[in-house]
């Protein structure tokens, strides 16, 4: 009987743990997306455009070499940033047009932990600057 209440007792303890760890990279990645959203839109600012989903995050790491040329490129990180599960942060720039003309919109994309694009824990931040 001590060994099944121990079990039960450790295994809601394991579900707890779990539960707040996945919870912790959830928030850590929406953290990042932030600030990779504020770079990127930095990134506009210098260079009067979004980098294509081609050049992706590596724009900001090393000067693109494809369309759209960059007008002022300076680096702004070492790095593509990685999330939890060491996979790099994926981009898609976007553009559309609305009824107050043309919108640019990028996505930022984690695989999230089954580390497989567009699946159910698939975690995407979409930002505009016009």
């Amino acid at each position: 009987m001590k060994i099944a209440i121990f079990a039960c007792a450790t295994a809601l303890v394991f579900c707890g743990c779990y539960r707040v760890a996945s919870t912790a990279q959830e928030q850590r990645v929406k953290g990042d997306m932030n600030s990779i959203s504020s770079v990127v839109k930095m990134y506009k600012i210098n260079n009067g455009h979004f980098p294509s989903t081609a050049q992706g995050l590596r724009a900001l790491v090393a000067k693109p070499t494809g369309d759209p040329q960059p007008m002022s490129w300076t680096q702004l990180t070492d790095r593509v940033p990685l999330d939890p599960w060491g996979q790099e942060y994926r981009y898609e720039f976007i553009q559309a047009t609305d009824g107050e003309g043309q919108k640019d919109q990028f996505r930022i994309i984690s695989t999230g932990k089954d580390l497989q694009l567009v699946t159910d824990d698939d975690i995407v931040h979409e930002d505009s600057l016009r």
